[in-house]
């Protein structure tokens, strides 16, 4: 039998689509009162707010006359038409939120307008006025909501734990604090101030607030401001990671969305410049014109879509790519991050440096690979060349200096301040002409110096070459050179009538990566050569692979590539223990600084790092 369902019944199964837990309460509250002008935002909850939730603002408040009307479904102050939707300006706008909670939840409301002397409270219990009275308070609402799903037990059984949902809130008051920097927000959880965030304050300043003040100096700030949108905020530097997601934050006029496009392209650009399995932070605010927007497609409103999502993309990936090679620093061994100092300070550092003939050349050579065919070339200038290595013994007699001949010495000291003050009127250009490099550590360690700013430089062999061959083979990938090598017997491999015609749509993409295939039969292809920077990678699983991730419409076919080329780099690269000579570390560290990122290896790791005569200090207890 067909029956139309009661009202009652309705409103909770809608509850359900909009409130699915605490946290849902509390960001459609928060929302409202942010959209009723409030500077002043108070929320509190226990234990997970499934007992006690309280939202509280100094906005504009709810005539007496509307507070019935505004916990009815779909009433709401913010559309009059269809059409006001494609102008939204709103956080809320569907007027199902106060239905929704007041249906589930035993409901408290004051509020007041400042056009009356006092405020009304009323209580609510399954969607009915049970009490209404006056009550004196300030300009503004307050929210409470007790025993939430009292009346809808199966949705309360399968709630979580209270350290889960409060947990799932506090996520959630976080992006509200971030993003609203004109607003005071508060949060209290089980008696105890989480944070509170001044109003008026910068992005910045929240940050800082919210996740500690270790985060200033490894941030960088983006902006960009396009016809139809602007974007503001800030990305985190090679030095700033996590092991998940959680410090990422996207907001859209003012709302946290999510977005896999616009994080995977952020991400993209993170790849071998921080170590794998680690996520970069960023917290990024988008502006765009409502009409270019669709907020309305699902009632969470956290995925929107974009009309100019290409060209967003297309400018986020550039803009980031920029920042990044412009703003990567050195690691430091004690993590301290006081003086700013980018890749191209280290490229000026590295000025000259081939003039400087301070290495300790190694007796023994290493066994150098048949297919490196770039320290084959280093080893022939190396026998070509007539330059001297200098003996040991007298290196340690000038970097270690008797403190009699140099401290005290008084004409020695003068000329010394005067040397270093000459040094110092010079540009960066000339000063860092200083860097000399000293000795190589254990067979891997190549260790340098730069007197006059009091630091030293380990640079790590292996890593430093692998993101000199990364680059180079990515390099050839992307201009379309890459070197193929055939097969001695072709490779003949069956395909499916579903990834034949994959095969044959996206053939040039095979093409581009250095194969040498074509149909061979009409379940059939064959492979008579293999991109040479995938090595001796198993060819039929990688072609296979390859074909499999273009058939799941996946954008990770680089992803799969480039694991492969970091695999090559690796090992093409020589490895900790090899004994480099005097000629091959300076060719190495001069081919690091053309590379574009010269401070990590294609997983992540630094290619080198930096102690300060401070570090030292401090190591030895010389200061605290």
């Amino acid at each position: 039998m067909i029956r139309v369902l009661s009202e009652d019944t309705i409103q909770k199964i809608a509850a359900g689509e909009v409130i699915e837990r605490p946290a849902s309460v509390i960001k459609e509250l928060v929302e409202n009162s942010i959209d009723a002008g409030s500077d002043n935002i108070i929320v509190e909850i226990k234990n997970g707010g499934k007992d006690y939730i309280s939202v509280s603002d100094n906005g504009y408040g709810i005539e007496e006359n509307e507070i019935e009307l505004a916990f009815e479904r779909h009433s709401t102050s913010k559309l009059e038409k269809f059409d006001d939707l494609y102008d939204i300006t709103t956080l809320g706008f569907r007027g199902e939120a106060l239905a929704s909670i007041v249906s589930i939840s035993k409901l408290e409301i004051k509020t007041r307008t400042k056009e009356n002397k006092m405020g009304t409270k009323v209580e609510f219990r399954n969607s009915k006025i049970i009490n209404k009275s006056y009550v004196a308070m300030n300009v503004g609402t307050k929210i409470v909501i007790k025993d939430l799903f009292y009346n809808v037990p199966v949705r309360k059984k399968f709630m979580k734990s209270e350290q889960t949902e409060s947990n799932l809130i506090t996520a959630m008051m976080y992006k509200f604090a971030i993003c609203n920097t004109k607003i005071s927000i508060k949060y209290i959880k089980d008696n105890k101030t989480i944070f509170e965030t001044r109003k008026n304050s910068t992005v910045k300043d929240n940050i800082i607030n919210l996740f500690g003040s270790n985060m200033t100096n490894n941030l960088i700030e983006i902006d960009l401001n396009e016809r139809d949108f602007r974007l503001y905020g800030y990305i985190s530097n090679n030095n700033l990671y996590r092991a998940n997601r959680q410090m990422q934050y996207i907001f859209l006029n003012g709302r946290f969305i999510k977005s896999d496009e616009i994080r995977n392209t952020i991400e993209s650009n993170y790849k071998s410049v921080i170590p794998n399995g680690r996520f970069p932070m960023f917290w990024l605010f988008f502006e765009i014109r409502p009409k270019l927007i669709d907020v309305n497609v699902h009632p969470n409103k956290q995925i929107v879509k974009i009309s100019i999502i290409d060209e967003i993309l297309d400018e986020l990936n550039k803009k980031t790519r920029f920042l990044l090679e412009n703003n990567v620093r050195v690691a430091n061994i004690s993590d301290s991050f006081e003086e700013k100092q980018t890749h191209n300070d280290l490229r000026r550092l590295y000025n000259d440096f081939s003039k400087s003939t301070s290495v300790n050349e190694p007796t023994i050579s290493y066994n150098l690979n048949n297919d490196n065919a770039t320290l084959m070339k280093m080893r022939k200038f190396n026998n070509d060349s007539n330059s001297e290595s200098y003996n040991f013994k007298e290196l340690s007699n000038n970097f270690y200096e008797k403190p009699e001949k140099k401290t005290y010495d008084n004409e020695s000291t003068k000329d010394f301040i005067q040397e270093r003050e000459q040094i110092e009127l010079k540009s960066d250009l000339e000063r860092y002409s200083e860097f000399d490099v000293i000795t190589v550590l254990f067979k891997t360690y190549i260790l340098a110096r730069d007197r006059f700013d009091s630091k030293i430089y380990i640079f790590d062999q292996h890593a430093c070459h692998e993101r000199i061959n990364y680059e180079k083979l990515t390099k050839q990938m992307h201009d379309n050179e890459v070197l193929s090598q055939n097969l001695a017997f072709p490779l003949n491999i069956t395909l499916t009538d579903e990834l034949m015609q994959i095969y044959v749509d996206n053939k040039k993409i095979f093409d581009d990566l250095g194969y040498d295939s074509e149909v061979f039969s009409d379940d059939s292809v064959v492979i008579r050569a293999v991109p040479y920077l995938f090595g001796n990678s198993n060819a039929e699983f990688l072609f296979n692979d390859i074909l499999d991730t273009i058939s799941d419409n996946s954008d990770d076919v680089f992803d799969v590539v480039e694991a492969k080329v970091i695999k090559r780099s690796c090992k093409m690269s020589v490895k900790a223990g090899d004994n480099l000579s005097n000629f091959e570390v300076k060719k190495l560290l001069e081919d690091l600084f053309k590379c574009e990122y010269p401070l990590t290896c294609p997983h992540g790791r630094p290619t080198f790092i930096e102690i300060n005569k401070t570090d030292l200090e401090k190591m030895f207890m010389r200061i605290k």
